[in-house]
C-alpha cells in the first residue's frame, strides 16, 4: 500500500485575487468585440450608433417583438449605411436595452440564411404603439 500525504484541515485556504469563471471571461470578450464593432461603425461614419439607435426605436414602435435582423434589413431597406461589422447591431440592440425601449427575450432561431439558422436574440418592445381601432 502506498503512504498517504498528510492533509492539514485546519489550514487556511491561499488567498489570490479572484479568478474570473470561463463565462464572465466570455462575456467581456463579447461586449469587447461589440464595443470594437460599433466604435469601428461610428469612425467610418459619424453618429452611426445614433442613426441605428433611431431606426430601432422605429421598428419597436411598430412591433411587439423584433431581432437585429428586422432592424438591419429596415434600416438598410431606408437608405441606412451598414456598418463594417454586423456585431454593431448588437452592440446597438444592448443599447436599446438601457435605453429601456427594448427588454431581453429568449434566444430564437435565425432567418437570415447566411447565419445558417444560428440562434439571435428576441426583443420585446417597451414602446409599441397599438393601433387604434375604430370604434362602431
Amino acid at each position: 500500500m502506498s503512504e498517504q500525504i498528510p492533509f492539514n484541515f485546519d489550514a487556511e485556504p491561499e488567498k489570490g485575487p479572484p479568478k474570473k469563471s470561463r463565462k464572465r471571461k466570455g462575456m467581456d470578450l463579447r461586449d469587447e468585440g461589440m464595443r470594437k464593432a460599433i466604435e469601428h461603425a461610428d469612425a467610418v461614419k459619424a453618429a452611426w450608433s445614433d442613426g441605428a439607435l433611431d431606426y430601432v426605436r422605429a421598428v419597436a414602435e411598430e412591433r411587439r417583438e423584433l431581432t437585429a435582423e428586422r432592424v438591419r434589413e429596415y434600416a438598410i431597406a431606408k437608405g441606412f449605411v451598414e456598418p463594417p461589422d454586423r456585431r454593431a447591431w448588437g452592440a446597438v440592440m444592448i443599447r436599446g436595452h438601457k435605453a429601456g425601449i427594448l427588454t431581453r427575450g429568449p434566444w430564437v432561431e435565425a432567418d437570415d440564411p447566411r447565419v445558417h439558422r444560428n440562434a439571435v436574440r428576441l426583443w420585446y418592445s417597451n414602446v409599441f404603439r397599438q393601433p387604434l381601432r375604430a370604434v362602431v
